[in-house]
């Protein structure tokens, strides 16, 4: 059996409850501070003989706390009045409690204090090996080694050579081997008028490094959540005021337990959720796939008056988005409308002719092609509005919408000059993609369709989409942004909605989501794994309601 000691025991708890004086029992023992005084060491002691009467068990004190959660104790095991040991207590025996009449005068009514005779081991579970427990003078803060009684520790836990009640001079007195020491000034963090060991120095200085670390990586994780999500900022900071004030405040153990577990379970979700987003937010989700119904053109007299003048084209597409709603887009487009946004398109290209590079370039052309197509496109983005509507939807949930639809229509690439040129190009996605015979739009300007003419006859690539959409969140009030790059030589949406993960970026102080639309299933934030890199990427153009 491992040693006991026998000490006397003051303890000093704060009052979580309204009682009478003598109402206390044992569990309103919630520790604060714990003196143990005149100690021995005692031989073959069992403590279940000595549980009778008025006592009470615990099986461990503790004055350390991982992460500093949980109740702490502050413990002192004294040796006269300038020394003592600080350090956890197990297999702790109370016996002839006494509870103070009067409360405590310099800590205020919310103390009590309790004396007692007690009995505790010092690490039971452990083998601790021997050692030397070094004396030291201290003169006018100069420290003279001197005086070197040896005192051991043995393996049992015993407190040998001579030393039962920790009686002796004015000093320093190291444990080796057990973690904890005695410590002079009556003060376990001091190091006035004493010199460290180098030990001791270099693990002061690695603790206080690893805490600005983690200070100056919890501010970095803010600043990424207030550029990326500030809903999720917003929780983080309620969390980590209430964690604070838990600290500076004594609201007692359970909300303090309760308070870590919601701060650092949130931060571990949410870092576990960025991994998985960033790991797998390349991969489309599965969802229902809808349906496109093209009415071929029909000859139509516009004006009344018998003569036919243009021809209508019906469109009916069917579609689900990430959650699997349903939506069903009815429209219909005129080809004298088509071949209209097409003459312009040309005439506009011919008038860009200044820009700094192929993002100016396309921002200017994006615009025009915007402006061409703005009073077209009305009729289809009124669709999205009233859907929106009916259906109570968010911002979110409204980008998603249109997202989806433009995602359900199929691939087709759209490109400057005959198939037989964007071959000889050496482009490596063209070659590869002619010679298996895809589908393609030759022989338009700028190698992109303006928004009306995509509506018209459903073929387009990646920036065809993007303006597209671009153009309908626009008409929507909802953020937006076309991005381009060069390095990738493609185009994705932007959206300016609060997704919280994914890439993003910060476009006049508005977090903009990227989103593939060539291809089903990638919601905001999820591109392909290839094209994840933000810098790689250029904003051509963008609206922030």
């Amino acid at each position: 059996m491992s040693a006991y000691i026998k000490a006397k025991f003051k303890g000093v708890f704060k009052k979580t409850k309204s009682h009478h004086v003598g109402n206390f029992v044992h569990s309103d023992f919630d520790w604060k501070y714990i003196e143990l005084t005149n100690c021995e060491n005692i031989d073959d002691f069992d403590a279940e003989l000595h549980k009778t009467h008025d006592y009470k068990f615990y099986k461990k004190i503790t004055t350390h706390r991982l992460w500093k959660i949980g109740k702490k104790t502050e413990i002192f095991i004294t040796s006269g009045e300038n020394q003592f040991y600080s350090g956890n207590i197990y297999n702790v025996l109370l016996n002839n409690i006494k509870l103070s009449k009067d409360e405590s005068s310099f800590l205020g009514s919310d103390w009590r204090e309790v004396l007692a005779d007690v009995y505790f081991q010092i690490e039971p579970k452990k083998k601790i090996k021997d050692a030397i427990i070094k004396t030291h003078n201290n003169v006018s803060g100069v420290n003279i080694i001197g005086n070197q009684n040896q005192v051991e520790v043995d393996k049992k836990g015993n407190f040998v050579s001579g030393v039962n009640n920790f009686s002796g001079n004015d000093s320093i007195v190291d444990i080796q081997g057990v973690g904890n020491s005695f410590t002079s000034n009556g003060d376990s963090n001091s190091s006035i008028g004493q010199s460290l060991p180098i030990s001791q120095s270099i693990g002061r200085w690695s603790k206080w490094i690893s805490r600005i670390l983690l200070g100056i990586l919890f501010l970095l994780f803010l600043i990424y959540l207030w550029n990326s999500g500030r809903s999720l900022f917003y929780i983080l900071a309620v969390l980590g005021f209430l964690w604070l004030l838990s600290r500076i405040i004594n609201l007692g153990s359970i909300f303090r337990i309760i308070g870590s577990i919601l701060l650092f379970g949130f931060i571990g979700y949410f870092i576990l959720k960025l991994f998985y987003d960033t790991n797998t937010g390349s991969i489309p989700i599965k969802k229902r796939e809808g349906n496109i119904k093209i009415t071929p053109p029909k000859e139509t007299d516009t004006n009344g008056d018998g003569k036919i003048d243009d021809e209508i084209s019906s469109k009916e597409i069917k579609w689900y988005d990430f959650a699997n709603a349903f939506y069903k887009a009815n429209y219909n487009t005129s080809v004298s409308s088509f071949q209209n946004s097409t003459l312009q398109q040309a005439e506009l290209r011919n008038r860009i002719t200044n820009y700094n590079s192929s993002a100016d370039f396309y921002g200017q052309f994006y615009s025009g092609l915007y402006k061409i197509d703005e009073n077209k496109i009305r009729a289809i983005s009124k669709i999205f509005s009233d859907s929106a509507a009916k259906k109570n939807m968010d911002a979110l949930q409204t980008a998603e919408m249109v997202v989806t639809f433009i995602q359900e229509i199929p691939y087709y690439l759209v490109h400057e000059g005959t198939c037989e040129v964007a071959i000889q190009s050496g482009n490596t996605f063209m070659v590869e993609y002619h010679q298996k015979h895809k589908p393609c739009l030759p022989n338009i300007v700028a190698g992109v369709q303006s928004p009306y003419e995509f509506l018209h006859n459903l073929k387009g690539d990646c920036d065809t989409r993007s303006l597209l959409a671009f153009s309908i969140l626009k008409e929507l009030n909802i953020a937006s942004s076309v991005w381009v790059s060069e390095a990738y030589g493609h185009s994705i949406l932007g959206v300016g909605v609060p997704v919280g993960y994914g890439i993003h970026k910060e476009i006049n102080g508005v977090s903009h989501y990227g989103v593939e639309l060539t291809a089903k299933g990638y919601r905001l934030g999820m591109v392909a794994p290839e094209n994840n890199i933000p810098v790689n990427w250029d904003v051509a153009i963008f609206y922030n309601h």
